[in-house]
C-alpha cells in the first residue's frame, strides 16, 4: 500500500510554492500522483544512479540515493532512501525536474 510504504515530500520549507522545481509542481506538470511516482521508483535502473549522499540532518540515518530519469522528455532528479529498514518504508525527498544539467556520464550509464 503506497500510503503506508512511501512518503513523498511535496515541497521543502524554503521553497516557493511557485517554484517549478518542487516535487509538487513537477508531479502536477507530469499529471502524476503517488502511484505514478511509485512506478517510476520501481523502474529505476543502475544506469539512472548518480550518487549517494549522507543525510545532513542525521549522520546515523540511512543515506540518500540520487537518480536521474528521463520522464516525458525531461530529466527528473530523484532523491530517495529507505526510511525504515525493518518495514522497507521509502522516503522520496526529491522528485522534480532537474534544475541543473544531468551529470554526464552517470557512473553506470551505458
Amino acid at each position: 500500500m503506497i500510503e503506508r510504504d512511501l512518503d513523498i515530500l511535496p515541497k521543502k520549507r524554503n521553497e516557493s510554492a511557485k517554484d517549478l522545481y518542487t516535487t509538487k509542481n513537477t508531479m502536477a506538470a507530469l499529471e502524476f500522483d503517488a502511484n505514478d511516482v511509485c512506478e517510476e521508483l520501481k523502474a529505476i535502473t543502475v544506469e539512472d544512479y548518480a550518487e549517494t549522499m549522507l543525510d545532513d540532518r542525521n549522520e546515523a540515518a540511512p543515506p540518500f540515493f540520487v537518480f536521474y530519469r528521463n520522464i516525458q522528455t525531461r530529466y527528473v532528479y530523484i532523491k530517495v532512501k529507505i526510511r525504515d529498514r525493518a518495514t522497507g518504508k521509502v522516503f522520496c525527498g526529491s522528485f522534480h525536474f532537474a534544475r541543473y544539467p544531468k551529470p554526464s556520464p552517470l557512473p553506470y550509464e551505458g
